[in-house]
């Protein structure tokens, strides 16, 4: 019902809106009159039945789309985001505190980075992996057909560049030449925008340095970014940072490859790279390891020698309702359609 999520197919694509709604939560007050009748709603049956009821129970019109705007749509948002969290976490602390085991968060939930940021402070470690919504579950199975003996890193294990045998004719046509991350690194800090396309694809549904669009984070970098995706405006960009500079930027720092976590920015840092800093003062970010992605990790500290700050926005190499990026033909597509200044490859 909150109008201000773009719905352009809202029968396909609502899986989508879960995410867009946590970005709303940052404008929003929770309202504890309605604590109960939406601890109740978690427990039903999700249909909209279910979604009517919760309407009349706290006195809003729920039962179809954009019937709610404004401020209360935020806060509609701030209010069932925090019931969410304590629901989760009332139903994992038994277990945490029983056996003091570590915690592995599955299924869409687990995408959601307010919660995992606030699960970080159970005394116990907690894990979300790289593809824990539906998207996993083909390589769930085949671990449970095949166990693996030690630890298995597919976060770059998707389809690799389907059309690069075309690589040579597409260069020549537009007159591409080869590069390097030095050159890149100054490309970024002049305010360039540039979408990256390089090895395997990412596993699961965050880009992390393969399908990525790559930009400094400067005043205004965010509209442009999401005026290219043709996004909502209010709708935040992830950082990436060296995990050796997380805690110069962030706090409380965290080890975070898949962009699973929502750190503050800290204070001194929050008018350097304002593009990353979402109205509560978080960001989500992407901590990046020479092991884990040596081409980010490089560029990174190129950034640094040349701005003297480690960070880079990391977007996905896609525009609105389009799948992640797997030819070539498709980023110059989007390249020659959009305000993205070069393509990297």
């Amino acid at each position: 019902p909150l109008a201000e999520i773009t719905k352009e197919d809202v029968y396909s694509k609502y899986l989508s809106y879960a995410g867009k709604k946590m970005a709303l939560v940052a404008y929003g007050n929770i309202h504890h009159e309605w604590l109960i009748a939406m601890a109740n709603y978690y427990y039903r049956p999700v249909n909209l039945e279910s979604l009517t009821r919760l309407g009349n129970e706290i006195g809003l019109d729920l039962s179809t789309i954009n019937t709610i705007s404004g401020q209360t749509s935020f806060d509609i948002a701030a209010t069932s985001q925090y019931i969410f969290q304590q629901v989760v976490i009332n139903a994992i602390l038994p277990f945490t505190e029983r056996y003091q085991l570590p915690v592995i968060l599955t299924g869409g939930g687990a995408l959601n980075v307010l919660l995992n940021e606030k699960l970080r402070t159970l005394p116990c470690p907690v894990f979300v992996p790289v593809n824990p919504n539906d998207c996993g579950l083909s390589f769930g199975m085949m671990c449970l057909r095949n166990p693996p003996t030690e630890t298995v890193n597919i976060s770059y294990s998707g389809f690799g560049i389907l059309d690069k045998h075309k690589l040579p004719d597409y260069a020549e046509r537009f007159k591409a030449r080869p590069t390097h991350i030095r050159e890149l690194a100054r490309l970024l800090c002049s305010g360039k925008i540039i979408g990256v396309m390089r090895g395997n694809s990412e596993c699961g549904p965050r880009s992390l340095g393969n399908r990525s669009i790559l930009a400094w984070p400067s005043a205004g970098m965010n509209d442009r970014l999401n005026q290219i995706k043709n996004r909502e405006p209010w709708r935040p960009v992830a950082p990436i940072v060296r995990l050796q500079d997380a805690e110069v930027y962030f706090s409380p720092a965290c080890v975070s490859p898949f962009m699973s976590y929502a750190p503050w920015v800290n204070e001194p840092y929050r008018d350097k790279v304002p593009a990353i800093v979402h109205k509560d003062g978080t960001a989500r970010v992407q901590t990046v390891t020479e092991e884990q992605n040596e081409f980010l990790y490089y560029l990174l500290s190129c950034v640094e020698v040349i701005s003297d700050i480690g960070i880079l926005i990391n977007t996905s190499f896609n525009i609105k309702g389009k799948p992640i990026l797997t030819t070539i033909e498709d980023a110059i597509e989007v390249w020659q359609t959009t305000d993205i200044d070069c393509i990297y490859i």
